[in-house]
């Protein structure tokens, strides 16, 4: 019996507009170029995963068609503006039966490694989870597609998602993995990174 196939989903806000609260420490075109080689630097870890069925970038970001060519993964041109949850379950409406599970992943994580995928992907549970360095917020989410679950991302996401795999009946694992754990949103978090890469 095959494994249902798992589709990773990775949501990027148009560079212009993404990391907005690093304003103060970086320039327009600065946060544009670090959402760019993130975003490149996660596609390059996932590309030695012969389990991931297809890559999809989730985005209203036109440059990423370069981007999404460059490393054969597929790009999706978000409708509402509604918000990501919102995005997420338009995006998983639209895949519907052709992926059996979800990988929801981020664009900022400086230092994920393969090994922090294949911690994830290595879980036989169907949902898997793994929080922020604070444990508040969600770094990396694994869900059944067809299950009714419904994304929860904003502040204190992390207990909200664990709530929605209970409130649907899906078995979950919550997972540490070190390199889902640091994501880049803060000024804060910007001099930490400067810290480690220094």
């Amino acid at each position: 019996m095959t494994s249902p196939a798992l589709w990773v989903v990775i949501p990027v806000k148009p560079f212009r507009e993404g990391k907005s609260r690093l304003a103060g420490v970086l320039s327009a075109a600065a946060r544009a170029a670090l959402t760019q080689r993130h975003l490149a630097r996660l596609l390059g870890v996932l590309n030695g995963f012969p389990v991931v069925a297809r890559t999809l970038l989730v985005s209203r970001e036109t440059l990423l068609v370069e981007e999404a060519a460059h490393f054969g993964v597929d790009l999706y041109a978000e409708k509402t503006t509604a918000g990501l949850n919102a995005t997420l379950m338009e995006v998983t409406a639209w895949i519907g039966g052709r992926a059996g599970r979800l990988l929801i992943l981020p664009s900022d994580l400086p230092f994920v490694t393969a090994a922090d995928v294949e911690q994830l992907l290595r879980s036989r549970a169907p949902g898997v989870i793994c929080s922020d360095r604070h444990g508040t917020g969600t770094n990396a989410l694994v869900v059944p597609t067809g299950s009714g679950f419904r994304f929860q991302y904003g502040p204190g996401s992390f207990v909200r998602h664990r709530h929605e795999f209970e409130h649907t009946g899906t078995a979950y694992e919550t997972i540490a993995a070190e390199g889902l754990l640091f994501d880049l949103d803060t000024p804060e978090d910007w001099a930490l990174l400067q810290a480690k890469v220094s």
